[in-house]
């Protein structure tokens, strides 16, 4: 796995952090809603998928930091789960500079490139379509 400098972790790892926490809450008030049926899942799944994105930039932000990449599973977990507290390993994440001692997890990273900004776009945008669709159902 790669490592990931600070600005691929800007750009990919802290949209997919913020829409997880936002799809869950979108999740958990359609369950409520009155004659709902099933229009939970549809942001459960987005949710679940942009936590996947968000923990694999995580861990290999982490290895550029010279993390081991199961204490980096370990913290983003933990500080998702107590909800607020994921904008402090954010702000690490996204701030530390690399360390010399992260070449023994690979190459240095590669700069940010248009595939990347479009990825970027594509991920900060694409939760919202579905979200508007569970509120249309």
């Amino acid at each position: 796995m790669r490592r990931i400098g600070r600005a691929h972790f800007a750009l990919l790892g802290v949209p997919a952090t913020i829409n997880t926490l936002a799809m869950l809450v979108i999740s958990f008030n359609s369950t409520f809603r009155t004659g709902s049926g099933y229009t939970w899942l549809l942001p459960l799944a987005v949710a679940l998928a942009c936590l996947a994105v968000a923990t694999v930039c995580a861990i290999r932000r982490g290895r550029d930091l010279g993390w081991a990449p199961v204490s980096t599973l370990a913290a983003f977990v933990l500080c998702i789960l107590f909800g607020p507290v994921v904008l402090l390993i954010l702000a690490l994440l996204a701030f530390m500079p690399s360390r010399p001692s992260a070449a023994q997890f690979g190459p240095p990273p590669q700069p940010v490139g248009p595939i990347t900004l479009l990825g970027a776009l594509a991920l900060a945008g694409a939760p919202w379509v579905f979200a508007l669709l569970t509120k249309l159902i």
